[in-house]
């Protein structure tokens, strides 16, 4: 399985696009969404000059899915809990407790 693709752009300069670049969603495959000849629109994430590696994002050029946003603000929500109060009528409890004990026959 491909971890992401050789993308070429400008005069004959190389970028990689990772699998996780690819997309806001899990992309399986890079080849969902980046075929062999398309263009497409992508930003430049990182340039390490020193082993002359670019790092490109398809993902940063989409606007973020309403269920990403939704989800992060859920995730951070501070949460509200309902006390939920048990009450029981002790004196009906009591009663009924001998009313149970006065039906039983005596040995």
């Amino acid at each position: 399985m491909p971890f992401g693709a050789i993308i070429t752009f400008g005069d004959d300069i190389e970028g990689m696009l990772h699998v996780k670049e690819a997309s806001h969603f899990y992309v399986k495959n890079i080849y969902e969404v980046a075929k062999v000849g398309q263009t497409l629109e992508l930003k430049i994430i990182a340039i390490d000059l020193d082993n002359c590696k670019v790092s490109l994002s398809l993902k940063a050029m989409q606007p973020e899915p309403e269920v990403l946003k939704l989800k992060k603000e859920t995730e951070h929500a501070p949460v509200e809990y309902a006390e939920t109060v048990y009450s029981t009528d002790v004196e009906d409890a009591k009663s009924q407790q001998a009313n149970q004990e006065d039906a039983q026959p005596e040995e």
